[in-house]
């Protein structure tokens, strides 16, 4: 499962949906670089390492985002979408997982055939 920056936060904050990041996380999960650096924004008190660690710990890992990683999501890109989207739906496209986001309304493209759930 892929998360997005807002899934993973209702998660680490405990709020309404954790639960459902917590089903999510019975299989590996993966968050791309720049949805961590979102997360990391938003919990400016916390150590980066720490937390990181933290994440690997329950199977969540930071895909790093390279130059053909980025060519790729700039197909997805040019529909509209958000760049933090763009590069979830990416990553699960290529791993061929489903993605988990926190807000209802974020699709894939059919040709992508991404399922995409929602944690609200």
């Amino acid at each position: 499962m892929v998360l997005d920056s807002k899934a993973l936060l209702i998660f680490l904050r405990g709020e309404s949906g954790a639960n459902l990041v917590l089903n999510a996380l019975e299989k590996p999960c993966f968050i791309s670089a720049v949805s961590w650096a979102t997360v990391l924004a938003e919990l400016p008190a916390v150590s980066p390492r720490a937390l990181l660690e933290d994440l690997e710990r329950v199977g969540i890992e930071v895909v790093c985002v390279d130059s053909g990683f980025a060519a790729d999501a700039s197909k997805i890109l040019a529909t509209g979408v958000k760049l933090e989207t763009a590069l979830a739906l990416t990553l699960a496209r290529q791993r061929g997982l489903e993605a988990l986001f926190a807000e209802r309304g974020s699709v894939a493209p059919s040709e992508w055939r991404v399922k995409v759930n929602a944690v609200r």
